[in-house]
């Protein structure tokens, strides 16, 4: 031990040592010697570290006959594996109780039954719900007509004898549609677009497929089916395949080139305005005479110029005198009417001062 204490303390010795040599050097000699330092306090620090490892190692005496070893370490492997099983325990029970479904809107018999079966079993199994008392469970999802088949089925069992299966054949009974499939393929066979997007005029006969059951229609009528409900500007856009120049073969390929044209068409118009046709132009604007002019402002309504302005509040000044002339009791003579009248009394005039020439002759 008296050994080890010196090797211990040996680099405490050296760093004095050191210290002071390289305080007494030169400038020039300070970083060689801080390097010689460093390498032999790291040598000295392995070093130690070599000792303590082999004691530590070294058994403690004892009287008697030491324990076998390799006992410890198989227990040791099969508590490990044990542990490891239990945090998988603890870790899957977790995400089960942490994880919530919203619960499912309540059933009427208005809705497709096999969906709704496939929503209630689906929300059982993710909350942990145990499967004998989805029968009772099932109970609170149901309103209306729903609700009363099911009582006509549970009143006549009792509890412990009612199963899931047994309230599944109840509803399936009571509310599926014995026609379902051959109104799924009527519908696809009908399917039009209208204002269905790219995307949910896909979803929307794909949906149909699978409920025409394990029979869908074949690859063809599909195509067809689904090209005949486009939209006529789509028909003419997806007409061909580009990679063959042909129609189409694949009812994926073709939905997919479908979707891919429609956004791009969306992103081509996007940055255009539609043009707004302008409104009609009013009476009033109409009526005015072609040789007063219009105008158009900015927003498309028509106005009479300043010119043809000037010449309407002229009219309806002497329009306004007139009728203020009416109103004091005078009398408006049109202007042929005054025409005649002076024509008449010039005729009279005339005739006069002929007879007149006429005696002065005669005398």
């Amino acid at each position: 031990m008296a050994d080890a204490q010196a090797r211990i303390l040996r680099p405490n010795q050296h760093r004095e040592i050191v210290e002071a040599v390289a305080k007494a050097q030169d400038a020039a000699m300070q970083p060689f010697i801080a390097q010689t330092l460093s390498h032999e306090m790291a040598t000295l620090a392995g070093t130690l570290e070599t000792f303590i490892i082999d004691v530590l190692k070294q058994p403690p005496a004892a009287p008697g006959p030491s324990a076998p070893a390799p006992a410890p370490a198989a227990s040791n492997g099969n508590s490990s594996e044990e542990e490891d099983n239990e945090e998988d325990k603890k870790v899957s029970s977790g995400t089960t109780k942490s994880f919530k479904m919203t619960k499912p809107a309540a059933f009427s018999g208005e809705e497709d039954v096999d969906e709704v079966l496939f929503t209630f079993e689906t929300y059982f199994e993710s909350t942990g719900c145990d499967r004998m008392l989805w029968p009772k469970m099932v109970m609170t999802l149901l309103s209306g007509k729903a609700r009363s088949a099911y009582m006509a089925t549970a009143t006549t069992h009792t509890s412990d004898a009612l199963t899931w299966d047994m309230v599944r054949k109840c509803l399936l009974d009571a509310f599926a549609a014995p026609d379902k499939r051959i109104k799924a393929r009527t519908e696809l066979h009908q399917v039009k677009q209208n204002q269905l997007s790219a995307k949910d005029y896909v979803r929307h006969v794909r949906a149909l497929v699978t409920k025409c059951g394990p029979e869908p229609p074949c690859a063809v009528d599909l195509l067809m089916f689904f090209f005949n409900g486009l939209n006529r500007s789509l028909q003419e856009k997806t007409a061909i395949d580009p990679h063959t120049g042909r129609f189409w073969t694949d009812f994926d390929a073709l939905a997919n080139h479908l979707i891919t044209v429609e956004m791009h068409s969306k992103d081509l118009t996007a940055g255009f305005r539609p043009y707004r046709k302008p409104k009609s132009v009013p009476l009033r604007v109409a009526a005015l005479s072609a040789s007063q002019g219009k105008g158009v402002n900015a927003k498309g309504k028509t106005y009479a110029t300043a010119k043809a302005a000037a010449q309407a509040a002229a009219d309806k000044e002497k329009q306004k005198g007139q009728g203020s002339k009416r109103k004091h009791g005078e009398q408006m003579v049109p202007m042929a009417q005054l025409q005649a009248v002076v024509q008449a009394v010039m005729a009279e005039k005339g005739g006069k001062k002929k007879k007149k020439k006429q005696a002065a002759e005669g005398e």
